[in-house]
């Protein structure tokens, strides 16, 4: 029997490995071949497109909870982040521009392609080029464009939240558009929570991408909270607190019994975490 599962399993990489190279190269042809000749909003809609065959080629199904509405457009998306895969799952849900780590940019063939699909690329010891980054951020957003950001700054696959870094709220004060909250995690076929999408500490991408490869069957849950309108009165640290508590009451109860002063000493900060408060 485990002799079975083995070889079933040795099987779903191979083949799923295959479809996703099939899209990665696919990706880049559209790229290269199609987006020049292609508005923002055809090349978003296409990208959205490109994320749903990701998650079918890794057996990933998307499973949407949305109690509030969603606003169209010009709207700053916050999630908690777990995995790569985040990305993914909401790129797939709705079309968006992502702000990533800097050092998304210097993987190869992965970074020029978020480069390309006009990811924002933010590096987390420079004070400096975050408030540049902030500041096309809020244009973006004027402009009616949606942004996703983690504002946890890297990933937690334990249960836990970390504090959300403030920075990024203030271009959606400066453009007076809303936050929405969006609370993700992962489960298995039969419903039990998952690890297997986890990408954190000593794991790298490419064993990441193994054990997603390998599960039988996973469920990205995507809980649409109430969006925030900040006010004028409001600052970006209470804006990060709402979005924060607003994700912990719709993650399992392992997540929401942390509380955030246990989770607020990182080690040593960076100038721009320093400077997020």
């Amino acid at each position: 029997m485990k002799l079975h599962a083995w070889v079933a399993g040795i099987g779903r990489c191979a083949l799923r490995g295959l479809l996703l190279l099939g899209l990665l190269l696919y990706g880049g042809l559209v790229v290269v071949c199609c987006y020049p000749a292609l508005h923002l909003q055809q090349q978003s809609h296409m990208r959205q497109r490109w994320c749903q065959q990701v998650l079918r080629c890794l057996g990933v199904e998307l499973c949407i909870h949305q109690p509030a509405p969603l606003h169209a457009a010009g709207q700053l998306l916050v999630a908690n982040h777990q995995s790569w895969l985040d990305a993914v799952v909401l790129g797939a849900y709705m079309p968006v521009d992502f702000v990533a780590k800097a050092e998304l940019r210097q993987w190869p063939f992965l970074g020029w392609l978020a480069a390309q699909n006009h990811t924002l690329f933010l590096s987390r010891y420079q004070a400096r080029q975050a408030q540049a980054i902030n500041t096309q951020i809020g244009m973006n957003l004027r402009a009616g464009k949606s942004i996703l950001a983690f504002p946890e700054g890297t990933t937690q696959a334990n249960g836990g939240v970390l504090p959300f870094y403030p920075a990024l709220f203030q271009s959606a004060i400066d453009a007076a558009c809303p936050v929405q909250p969006m609370a993700l995690y992962y489960r298995d076929g039969a419903g039990a929570p998952s690890l297997a999408p986890a990408y954190t500490g000593d794991i790298s991408f490419l064993q990441s991408l193994g054990r997603i490869m390998a599960a039988p069957r996973l469920q990205a849950h995507v809980h649409i909270c109430p969006a925030i309108a900040p006010a004028a009165q409001h600052r970006r640290r209470h804006l990060a607190h709402q979005a924060r508590a607003a994700i912990l009451a719709q993650l399992p109860s392992a997540a929401a019994s942390r509380p955030e002063t246990q989770l607020a000493d990182t080690g040593s900060a960076s100038p721009l975490q320093e400077a997020a408060f």
